[in-house]
């Protein structure tokens, strides 16, 4: 009779993982900062003039959500609000996460401290610790 292996639990490779706010950011204001852009290597729809460049390989924003950025941008808010979020970096959360039914999207912050995100559904394997 031969052992079963015990599982080895790993920290996720991509840091995703829900984390409280530092004691110095108020969710609420931090929320209200945030702005959601949009990224032209996820999208199959143009936007605002810009045209897409869907990259192969990446999350494909679903096309109600392309033109529905109003949506998008509340989900991000209450996500915030909800403490849905990763490690923060310059006064904003680096990955904010917000479950959709079956599905996680993840919006990720461009660039540290700029409060602008893009976001994308994640796989179905890839998961966050803490939702």
């Amino acid at each position: 009779m031969s052992a079963r292996p015990i599982p080895r639990r790993r920290p996720n490779p991509k840091g995703r993982r829900v984390v409280p706010p530092p004691p110095e950011e108020s969710l609420d204001d931090v929320a209200r900062r945030c702005r959601y852009v949009g990224s032209p290597y996820h999208r199959t729809i143009p936007d605002r003039g810009s045209r897409p460049v869907y990259r192969p390989g990446k999350s494909k924003c679903p096309e109600e959500l392309q033109q529905a950025p109003d949506r998008v941008q509340r989900w991000l808010e209450e996500a915030v609000r909800q403490g849905c979020c990763g490690q923060f970096e310059r006064g904003f959360p680096r990955r904010v996460w917000r479950r959709v039914g079956n599905t996680i999207f993840e919006a990720r912050q461009e660039t540290p401290g700029s409060g602008r995100y893009h976001g994308y559904p994640l796989q179905s394997d890839q998961t966050v610790e803490g939702m």
